[in-house]
């Protein structure tokens, strides 16, 4: 039995959703470190700080919500059984597959709609601040520095799920799986107090640097000043892409939970954001793995494994299929890990000839593939 179409357009939309979230932490983050001092960061940062702290626990709040809705809907679909109660019921006799639809459909739109200007705002404080922030002309206060972060659109991701096929209706009742899903304000607290560790790590270590740019005797003035203002770009898009992982990190960290507790759990596999770096297209060459108790998953696999800028997710596999489809784009990487790499290398070679066979082929396919986008951008195919 192959996985539902409708399945495998929701996990699509949600990854994609998640990816937009944590791009805007990281675009508010790179617009406002202007605010903070190339040559003193570290006395000019606390401002900077409290506001990215302040946003991470928006976007940890939509992150969360989104991937319970999506876990509940997904798996519904391919058992009949949701885990748990959509958030807008309290009654476990009239659950429908029309509201945990319902449930993912709002969201999805809520995110798709962050940054627009004449969209309804969240009734929570903080995420109105969130977007507040997104809405407004950065060029009024801080003007954006020359690389700058464009939100990925979801609409067709939206698009896409609504024209699936499906074999459930939406009137259709379910079976509610009882379930205490993972506690969101107490593991928010954590992650923002892991992430505030983590940039002063990141804005000490920066300053040490420009204490030994300006101390040199080596450079010219002008020299020195082009040095700390290059390393003050480097440190933004860094703190940037913490803040991007640790918003997504929030989803993440529910899937994790659900699928390790959740009884009907079957299998995991990884799903790649659209131009994936070489470890985590390698690991989302494994296709789908059993979880048992005897698994690493339970331990910390490699598949739940992300770092910053990484737009990956776990996706999960209730029914016992044989052959269930793979996520995205893994079963690409799948069949070429198997033509590049498996043959040649793994039965006559070790694990790092393996990975550096894999990361050679990643790179000329991206570059390839960039290729063709600018080939059909110069042809007046894509605008």
């Amino acid at each position: 039995m192959p996985t539902q179409p409708e399945v495998l357009a929701i996990e699509e939309a949600h990854r994609a959703a998640q990816a937009r979230l944590g791009i805007a932490g990281a675009y508010l983050a790179i617009r406002d470190w202007n605010s903070v001092s190339a040559t003193a960061a570290a006395a000019t940062a606390d401002q900077w700080l409290s506001r990215n702290l302040q946003m991470l626990r928006a976007i940890q709040r939509k992150s969360g919500r989104l991937a319970k809705a999506y876990y509940q809907l997904a798996r519904a679909i391919e058992t009949g059984y949701s885990l748990g109660l959509p958030e807008t019921s309290a009654d476990p006799e009239q659950v429908t597959m029309g509201d945990l639809r319902k449930q993912f459909l709002d969201l999805m739109l809520e995110i798709a709609d962050i940054d627009k200007p004449t969209s309804a705002s969240s009734n929570d404080s903080d995420e109105r601040w969130l977007e507040d922030e997104l809405r407004r002309n950065p060029s009024v206060a801080n003007p954006l520095p020359s690389r700058e972060i464009n939100l990925n659109e979801i609409d067709s991701y939206i698009q896409d799920w609504l024209d699936a096929p499906t074999e459930i209706e939406d009137k259709t009742e379910l079976e509610i799986d009882d379930f205490d899903w993972l506690d969101f304000s107490a593991d928010e607290d954590r992650a923002r107090e892991e992430l505030e560790k983590q940039l002063l790590d990141v804005i000490d270590t920066r300053t040490e640097k420009v204490v030994k740019i300006a101390d040199s005797e080596e450079l010219s003035a002008k020299e020195a000043q082009g040095k700390i203002e290059k390393l003050h770009g480097d440190t933004g898009s860094i703190v940037a892409g913490l803040i991007d992982q640790a918003g997504m990190d929030a989803g993440r960290n529910i899937l994790g939970h659900a699928t390790r507790s959740d009884r009907r759990a079957l299998m995991i596999a990884r799903m790649t954001g659209p131009n994936p770096c070489a470890f985590c297209s390698m690991l989302s060459s494994r296709g789908f793995v059993y979880r048992s108790k005897q698994s690493a998953i339970l331990s910390g696999n490699e598949i739940e494994k992300y770092h910053p800028n990484c737009h990956c997710f776990a996706v999960t596999r209730w029914a016992d299929i044989p052959d269930p489809t793979a996520p995205g784009r893994a079963q690409f990487y799948m069949d070429a890990w198997e033509r590049e790499v498996g043959r040649k290398y793994e039965r006559r070679g070790t694990s790092n000839d393996a990975l550096n066979q894999w990361r050679r082929f990643i790179y000329k396919e991206n570059r390839a593939r960039l290729n063709r986008i600018r080939q059909d951008v110069n042809a007046g195919i894509l605008v």
